[in-house]
């Protein structure tokens, strides 16, 4: 196994980019999350992200997807909480994620749905967003969107 990982072909690995979009709200900090609509619902709960295009950065990626997956376009990138690499057994190869720290600012809707407008194969998909406190996250996001929860309840001294 270590010599596969020495040899492994690391232009194979699809970056993606993960947003962590909070917001304080009656003295909690609660998180952006979605569900896909009905026939999706094998998909979890997930936070926005998406694939890091050829010649684009991590932190362009995730401003593009953030807009595109649920409209919001009036954000703070506060940094780039983590980055880490795993083994997607659905996706079927590597994926490293570059995860942000994202803060909204002003008038956020507590819910709303939005249609996905993206060159990717989530175009047109209903997205129906909501807010959950963040000290309740971990262990709710599907697809490893958790794997930084504890981080940023760290960075942010919860």
């Amino acid at each position: 196994v270590d010599s596969e990982i020495e040899n492994f072909d690391k232009s194979k690995v699809s970056h993606k980019a993960v947003a962590y979009i909070t917001r304080h709200k009656d003295s909690k900090i609660q998180l952006l999350v979605f569900d896909h609509d009905p026939e999706f619902h094998d998909a979890g709960t997930q936070v926005p992200s998406g694939t890091v295009n050829p010649g684009e950065n991590p932190k362009d990626t995730v401003r593009r997807e953030v807009q595109e997956e649920s409209g919001l376009d009036n954000l703070k990138i506060e940094c780039e909480l983590d980055q880490y690499q795993f083994f997607s057994e659905h996706a079927k190869k590597f994926l490293c994620r570059h995860v942000f720290h994202i803060t909204a600012s002003g008038k956020v809707p507590d819910k709303w749905t939005h249609k996905v407008k993206s060159s990717g194969g989530d175009n047109g998909l209903n997205f129906h967003y909501y807010w959950i406190d963040l000290d309740t996250a971990k262990g709710r996001l599907s697809g490893r969107f958790d794997d930084s929860i504890d981080l940023l309840v760290k960075r942010l001294k919860i």
